[in-house]
Protein backbone atom coordinates (compact mmCIF):
# COMPACT_ATOMS: atom_id res chain seq x y z
CA UNK A 1 0.00 0.00 0.00
CA UNK A 2 1.88 2.63 1.07
CA UNK A 3 2.35 6.12 -0.86
CA UNK A 4 0.64 4.70 -4.28
CA UNK A 5 -2.57 4.49 -2.00
CA UNK A 6 -5.46 6.67 -3.64
CA UNK A 7 -8.35 8.74 -1.91
CA UNK A 8 -10.51 9.93 -4.41
CA UNK A 9 -8.28 10.07 -7.30
CA UNK A 10 -5.27 11.62 -5.54
CA UNK A 11 -1.94 9.85 -4.21
CA UNK A 12 -1.22 9.81 -0.74
CA UNK A 13 1.92 11.55 -1.30
CA UNK A 14 -0.03 14.25 -2.53
CA UNK A 15 -2.18 14.37 0.26
CA UNK A 16 0.51 14.70 2.61
CA UNK A 17 1.38 17.95 0.93
CA UNK A 18 -1.74 19.20 1.06
CA UNK A 19 -3.53 18.06 -1.71
CA UNK A 20 -7.51 17.80 -2.14
CA UNK A 21 -10.06 16.31 -4.02
CA UNK A 22 -10.41 19.03 -6.95
CA UNK A 23 -7.34 20.91 -6.75
CA UNK A 24 -4.85 19.74 -9.06
CA UNK A 25 -1.14 20.38 -8.77
CA UNK A 26 0.72 23.45 -10.03
CA UNK A 27 4.32 21.73 -9.61
CA UNK A 28 6.00 18.42 -9.85
CA UNK A 29 5.24 15.32 -12.07
CA UNK A 30 1.33 14.61 -11.41
CA UNK A 31 0.86 18.65 -12.65
CA UNK A 32 -1.01 18.99 -16.25
CA UNK A 33 0.85 19.41 -19.23
CA UNK A 34 0.08 23.00 -21.27
CA UNK A 35 -1.71 22.84 -24.50
CA UNK A 36 1.66 23.99 -26.31
CA UNK A 37 3.81 21.92 -24.32
CA UNK A 38 1.26 18.64 -25.51
CA UNK A 39 1.53 19.95 -28.89
CA UNK A 40 4.99 19.78 -28.99
CA UNK A 41 5.39 16.25 -27.95
CA UNK A 42 3.10 15.11 -30.36
CA UNK A 43 4.64 16.33 -32.67
CA UNK A 44 8.05 14.83 -31.42
CA UNK A 45 6.27 11.33 -31.14
CA UNK A 46 4.71 11.60 -34.76
CA UNK A 47 8.67 12.25 -35.70
CA UNK A 48 9.94 9.23 -34.03
CA UNK A 49 7.03 7.13 -35.84
CA UNK A 50 8.07 8.28 -38.85
CA UNK A 51 11.79 7.33 -37.80
CA UNK A 52 11.04 3.91 -36.56
CA UNK A 53 9.10 3.43 -40.09
CA UNK A 54 11.93 4.35 -41.96
CA UNK A 55 14.02 1.94 -40.07
CA UNK A 56 11.86 -0.92 -40.26
CA UNK A 57 11.88 -0.03 -44.13
CA UNK A 58 8.02 0.74 -44.41
CA UNK A 59 8.20 4.12 -46.82
CA UNK A 60 5.16 6.34 -46.40
CA UNK A 61 3.58 6.45 -50.50
CA UNK A 62 3.96 10.50 -51.17
CA UNK A 63 2.59 11.71 -54.30
CA UNK A 64 5.06 11.67 -57.20
CA UNK A 65 4.73 11.94 -60.67
CA UNK A 66 6.71 8.96 -63.27
CA UNK A 67 9.02 10.42 -66.00
CA UNK A 68 9.62 8.71 -69.39
CA UNK A 69 8.71 5.85 -71.09
CA UNK A 70 8.23 3.60 -68.36
CA UNK A 71 5.78 6.31 -66.99
CA UNK A 72 3.66 6.32 -69.94
CA UNK A 73 3.66 2.12 -69.42
CA UNK A 74 2.81 2.36 -65.69
CA UNK A 75 -0.14 4.64 -66.04
CA UNK A 76 -1.18 2.34 -68.87
CA UNK A 77 -1.28 -0.27 -66.64
CA UNK A 78 -2.81 1.27 -63.76
CA UNK A 79 -5.72 2.49 -66.50
CA UNK A 80 -6.00 -1.35 -67.47
CA UNK A 81 -6.18 -2.44 -63.39
CA UNK A 82 -9.22 0.75 -62.52
CA UNK A 83 -10.94 -0.74 -65.35
CA UNK A 84 -10.83 -4.23 -64.42
CA UNK A 85 -12.24 -3.96 -61.22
Amino acid sequence: MGQLTKHHGIIKADTCRGARPGLLPTSGPNKPISKKKLRKLERKMGYALKRKMEREGEVEMKDFELRGENAEKQRKEEEMEMDVE
